[in-house]
């Protein structure tokens, strides 16, 4: 049995953690995506070399973290709010994680 000030307190965790990653991961998504952009303009010094399967690629590995971080901040949400986990949302956390790990392998296998 939990209790409800253990419920609380992981409960704020997960919010924090969702922000938290929400935050980081959207102003990441804002710089590449300008370095992205810029990247064919003669007086830029940044540039993207790959093509774009590759930003398309890079793009949806952040957004798949930015997901996972919107998961956790409604997770905590849920967990606050009834004080119980909500089946759906874990599911999806967990769904957001096997698609990450396997992206990972991907890329390792790969390099």
């Amino acid at each position: 049995m939990q209790t409800p000030r253990g419920i609380r307190r992981r409960a704020w965790v997960m919010i924090s953690m969702g922000v938290l990653l929400l935050g980081s991961m959207t102003a990441l998504i804002v710089v590449v995506v300008g370095i992205i952009s810029r990247s064919g303009e003669p007086d830029s010094t940044d540039r993207f070399d790959g093509g774009r399967g590759m930003a398309v690629f890079v793009v949806g590995i952040l957004g798949l973290v930015w997901a996972f971080g919107l998961t956790a901040l409604g997770s905590g949400i849920w967990l606050l709010r009834y004080g119980r986990r909500n089946r759906v949302l874990l599911k999806a956390a967990i769904g957001l994680w096997i698609a990450l790990s396997l992206v990972g392998l991907v890329v390792e296998f790969l390099d």
